[in-house]
């Protein structure tokens, strides 16, 4: 799906249920706190093995965001294609310097 089409699929599910601008940017922040949530019982506490509650709570997340651009009449496609366009170039020196590191910390971590 893209972006722009799940922007729309939202705008069309929530209606005139959409929070007002403050509303939606607390709600976003609140499923991002979930993700968080779902990662420590993952990561930390060895609570869950499954990921599925996450993979729920990273799909409101995406439902947040896309209503935050609706409320503000940001067409996230277009915002994300230019970011791409924007870090591309940043990419490639990130690359040189931090994909040994950043191995090494996956191997460490993960």
């Amino acid at each position: 799906m893209e972006i722009r089409d799940a922007q729309n699929k939202i705008a069309a599910l929530f209606g005139e249920m959409t929070h007002p601008r403050l509303g939606s940017f607390t709600a976003l922040v609140e499923e991002v706190g979930e993700i968080a949530d779902q990662v420590m019982k993952i990561e930390i506490y060895d609570e869950k093995k499954d990921t599925h509650e996450l993979a729920g709570e990273m799909a409101d997340v995406l439902v947040s965001l896309c209503e935050l651009a609706n409320v503000y009449g940001i067409d996230l496609s277009e915002a994300f294609d230019e970011k791409i366009a924007d870090l591309a170039p940043r990419a490639e020196e990130w690359k040189k310097k931090l994909v040994g590191i950043l191995r090494e910390k996956r191997l460490r971590l993960d």
